[in-house]
């Protein structure tokens, strides 16, 4: 059989022509009924290794047809061995031809043609695809060996991609796809109606959105799909402009969304907190799921409403796991907390959604301070810059109240005393699950003055220097320690009034015990069940008080310090850096990672690695107890999965190591660069550096699993040639998870 070309046929069509692509279908972009492409297929004279059927690629009579260019380099390997490499005998041939070694009749050989396969940035023209997206995969039997040569049965290269054809009922000067693997942004030389695009197959069925900027205007749809990689399809798209909702979850989650200019925004409503610890369990957070609403508990009025009322309802609205809200048109301050709930009307979680002049930062002594306190309105009148009031440990904010028997300044919707209620701790055995479906409820303590039942109480809900799911800041602050707190308050000019609140009835109407003069603040260090620590504006250090008392809270600056740490050093369970694992443990703490490289990774290149610090690898593989020969990529990925979950660490995440992981690790410990063409890249002391440390190294007689590529094959990084490979899932191997913080 001699197939001197590729061909993706034309399989199905992405849209009816004419049809919007603004709504969710249960459509795909494949007629599942058609067959597959066929792919390419070479008679090889000696073996190759090839990885992409889509050279110079072609469209011809609504099919795709591909063939050689002369420098394309296919690599040939006895399983996970490279053997050696082909190239075509010129281009547009179909036989490739090179040299191999270590090769006998009946061996199986791979043929892998790969180039960067970075699908995440594009142009949109088959040019580009050729050269930056392409990979495909064949295998070959040795057939017969005469003298030098060697023959084999013919290659049949699978694509590790599809491609589409997009064509938009307006010109579009940039496509975003997200919903897959990675987010692709297509930016064409010139404004056009047609691209092309590579994407990777996908197991399931995947829900794609598409945001077109269209003359400076935005544009929005999304299709569900599910793609197979070497298929050629056509999609015909009509774009409808819609007004686009900012996602104030973009960059990270949190218990409180900060808005300071009018306008329609969404947040990610399937996370807790800031989707971190949960100390509770000491895991990452679990997900929020069975979502059936959204509702508004209450509003504080500023100057106005923080989310838009017609007069009967609010604009806020649930859909596709994200919360849904519009301001005024006139901006105004205000504050809103808002809840998702089940079917049953159970409350899930709560966010607060803070409307207030944008907040500016202040450094005294060191530590940066937001302006204001949380929830403040503004930083100048009376009883708006006080902010709400927080019970330790809880994230959920209470009224600043009232001064002595005076009505409040504040103004609720609903009135206060139907906007919140209390309850005795003893009455329910108030544990946080109790505050979490009750998140206006003020628990009432009793001996020793903590709102947490004795069986329930837990000193880690707020925890010192670092975020939990529980703290109440935006996202990129959190609550001082006490610490933190005691190097900054004295100086900070922090309001007075409306702290030291406790509930009490009187005169029908929900009412706050304040001293009026003096400002209380809480932070998060707590020693027990009767004590946590808070702050006085009339004193000048923190002093003990109770878990009890709602206080305000003045956010500092989340981040991680890296000020003096250095390549090789360990971090803790805790967070925070060792020189080893000894020293971590004299500490009280359990050594997790070594540094292995400090600085910013950008967006891009195989895998996306990105990090904002550094990055650490585990002492230890996350299962070293298998026979490598024995597993496969998915249990690996279930086996880092299952490490992170039980070795939580307070400053980073784990994760699978990408390509670019390792690369840049290997050149921080002394390795060499990264070498293309060969897919060298020597490890240099990374190993000898680990052991030192206190780790165990990575067994240099086997590979180590990397992130996937496409749903067949995945990359590896093999200790023993040094190299970076491609292998299918199917391969054995080791998992060492990676700490990205």
């Amino acid at each position: 059989m001699d197939m001197r070309r590729v061909s993706f046929y034309t399989l199905a069509a992405l849209l009816v022509a004419g049809a919007a692509i603004t709504a969710c279908t249960s459509d795909d972009f494949a007629d599942e009924a058609l067959a597959p492409q066929q792919g390419k297929t070479y008679t090889l004279s000696v073996n190759a290794t090839k990885g992409a059927d889509t050279r110079t690629l072609v469209e011809e009579e609504g099919a795709l047809t591909a063939s050689w260019n002369a420098n394309d380099e296919i690599k040939v390997y006895k399983g996970d061995t490279e053997v050696g490499a082909l190239k075509p005998t010129a281009a547009g041939a179909t036989k490739l031809k090179g040299e191999v070694t270590d090769v006998a009749v009946g061996d199986e050989l791979t043929l892998k043609f790969q180039s960067d396969a970075d699908y995440t940035s594009q142009d949109g023209t088959l040019d580009y695809i050729d050269t930056h997206c392409s990979a495909a995969v064949a295998t070959v039997e040795v057939t017969k060996i005469e003298g030098s040569d060697v023959y084999t049965s013919d290659a049949t290269f699978e694509n590790q991609q599809s491609i589409t054809k997009f064509t938009f009922s307006e010109t579009v000067s940039k496509v975003v796809i997200s919903g897959g693997a990675k987010e692709i942004t297509v930016k064409p030389g010139s404004a056009t109606k047609e691209l092309y695009v590579a994407m990777p197959g996908t197991e399931n069925s995947t829900e794609y959105v598409f945001t077109a900027t269209v003359s400076g205007a935005t544009y929005f749809g999304k299709k569900g799909a599910k793609l197979d990689n070497g298929k050629f399809y056509t999609a015909s798209v009509t774009l409808t402009a819609q007004t686009e909702y900012i996602n104030l979850s973009a960059d990270a989650t949190a218990n409180t969304y900060m808005v300071t200019s009018a306008g329609k925004y969404k947040f990610n409503a399937t996370v807790k907190g800031n989707g971190g610890i949960d100390p509770i369990t000491g895991t990452t957070a679990t997900a929020i799921s069975g979502i059936a609403g959204v509702k508004v508990l209450w509003e504080l009025y500023g100057q106005g409403r923080a989310i838009n009322h017609d007069g009967t309802s609010y604009d806020i609205s649930f859909e596709d796991g994200y919360v849904y809200f519009s301001t005024p048109d006139t901006f105004t301050s205000g504050d809103a907390y808002v809840a998702v709930y089940d079917s049953e009307g159970t409350i899930l979680w709560s966010w607060l959604i803070w409307a207030t002049e944008t907040p500016t930062e202040k450094v005294i002594n060191g530590i940066t301070i937001m302006d204001r306190n949380l929830g403040a309105l503004n930083i100048d009148t009376d009883f708006y810059k006080i902010g709400l009031n927080y019970q330790w440990g809880r994230k959920d904010p209470f009224t600043a109240g009232t001064r002595y028997d005076k009505a409040t300044e504040y103004v609720f919707v609903p009135e206060i005393k139907t906007a919140f209620s209390y309850i005795n701790v003893g009455t329910v055995g108030t544990d946080v699950n109790y505050t979490i479906a009750n998140p206006t409820t003020f628990v009432q303590p009793t001996y020793p003055n903590n709102w947490l039942s004795e069986k329930a109480f837990n000193n880690n809900l707020w925890m010192d220097d670092q975020k939990t799911i529980y703290d109440p800041c935006p996202q990129g602050w959190r609550i001082p320690s006490k610490d933190t707190m005691n190097t900054f308050a004295k100086d900070a000019n922090l309001p007075s009034g409306g702290g030291a609140t406790n509930y009490s009835i009187a005169k029908d109407r929900f009412e706050f015990a304040n001293s009026g003069s003096v400002g209380y603040y809480n932070m998060s260090t707590s020693i027990n069940r009767t004590n946590c620590y808070e702050w006085r504006t009339i004193d000048t250090e923190a002093r003990l008080d109770y878990h009890m008392f709602a206080r305000s809270i003045r956010p500092v600056k989340e981040g991680i310090d890296v000020t003096g740490v250095e390549v090789g050093m360990v971090i803790g369970a805790n967070g925070k850096f060792y020189a080893n694992k000894a020293a971590a443990e004299a500490a009280g703490t359990t050594a997790e990672a070594m540094v292995a490289y400090l600085g910013t990774a950008p967006e891009g290149g195989t895998g996306d690695a990105t990090t904002t610090n550094g990055l650490a690898i585990a002492l230890e593989d996350a299962a070293s107890d298998w026979n490598a020969g024995s597993s496969n990529w998915n249990d690996g990925l279930d086996a880092i999965t299952s490490w992170a979950e039980s070795n939580a660490v307070a400053i980073g995440t784990w994760r699978m190591p990408t390509v670019d992981d390792f690369k840049y690790m290997f050149s921080s410990c002394g390795g060499s660069e990264y070498n293309a063409e060969s897919s060298n890249c020597d490890y240099g002391n990374f190993n000898t550096m680990l052991a030192a440390k206190g780790g165990t190294e990575m067994k240099t007689d086997w590979n180590y699993f990397l992130n996937t590529f496409s749903s067949s094959y995945t990359y590896r990084y093999d200790f023993s040639n040094k190299k970076f490979n491609t292998h299918a899932k199917s391969f054995g191997g080791y998992p060492r998870a990676v700490l990205a913080f």
